[in-house]
């Protein structure tokens, strides 16, 4: 969204607020979201104040720099500040309410201060949504990217390293691990393997819901690591392009096995 601010004083008036009555402006703002029910607890908006600081001043440089546009250079300021409070947040588990609210009531706040022309009042309420946009924006992908990292903690903690007859050590793949997850797991089938001795090692894919191809060096840095030269390597139900990768990679393919399952291999002995 572009549009040049009115030819009246609305833009100076309203800089002027945010420049001397800052503190006034940022008060009123921050008593409005606590006195709204959605927007609790009150100890988050008391956080809220301190970020909020920045925004006023940022957007009061905004006005002064030009007109109403969000990808200006006058405005980069500003879209940083409010960005950075919509993932901040969503990483204190605060409710999309809040967010929303967050920008809504900086304008209630503003408009008995400011007393604007209609079409004074258009251009602001027009960047209200631009600004509520963005703020939800970066709410959103901050909540999406926190449930991801939650999910990769689950997996690494979750996934077993389980120990087969022989003392034998194997990693059973669940899910969807990421790349940093993979190497994680991979780490640990090492110290396992170092710890007991074992003359082999097992990966199993049989529970392996997607492993993207980032993912693929990570096991043929396991499988090629000096630390397990020598002893055996199985990989079981692996995943038939996976399987052709490896088989290509590797520095000695004939010293990895590819099992349907590790039933058969123990049993072979």
């Amino acid at each position: 969204y572009t549009a040049p601010m009115p030819e009246t004083s609305f833009a100076a008036s309203l800089v002027h607020c945010l420049r001397q009555d800052g503190a006034e402006v940022l008060n009123a703002w921050m008593d409005a979201l606590r006195q709204d029910p959605v927007c609790q607890p009150a100890s988050l908006v008391d956080e809220l104040s301190v970020r909020s600081v920045p925004v006023l001043e940022e957007l009061a440089a905004a006005f002064e720099g030009g007109p109403v546009d969000l990808s200006a250079d006058h405005f980069r300021g500003a879209v940083r500040e409010l960005s950075f409070v919509g993932g901040w947040l969503a990483g204190r588990d605060a409710t999309a309410s809040l967010a929303v609210k967050y920008v809504a009531l900086l304008g209630q706040v503003l408009r008995p201060r400011l007393a604007p022309d209609p079409a004074d009042w258009d251009v602001w309420r027009a960047l209200e949504r631009e600004v509520l946009a963005l703020t939800l924006e970066t709410f959103c992908r901050s909540l999406r990217a926190d449930a991801r990292q939650r999910r990769q903690e689950m997996l690494a903690q979750c996934t077993p390293v389980l120990r087969l007859p022989g003392e034998l050590p194997a990693l059973v793949i669940v899910g969807a691990p990421s790349r940093a997850t993979l190497s994680s797991l991979c780490g640990r089938l090492l110290l396992e393997v170092a710890r007991l001795g074992a003359r082999a090692l097992c990966v199993d894919f049989t529970h392996a819901t997607e492993l993207p191809p980032a993912c693929w060096d990570v096991l043929v840095e396991l499988l090629n690591h000096r630390k397990i030269a020598g002893r055996e390597r199985v990989l079981c139900a692996t995943p038939a392009e996976l399987a052709r990768h490896l088989r290509g990679a590797l520095d000695d393919p004939t010293q990895v096995r590819f099992e349907p399952s590790w039933d058969g291999w123990i049993a072979a002995g």
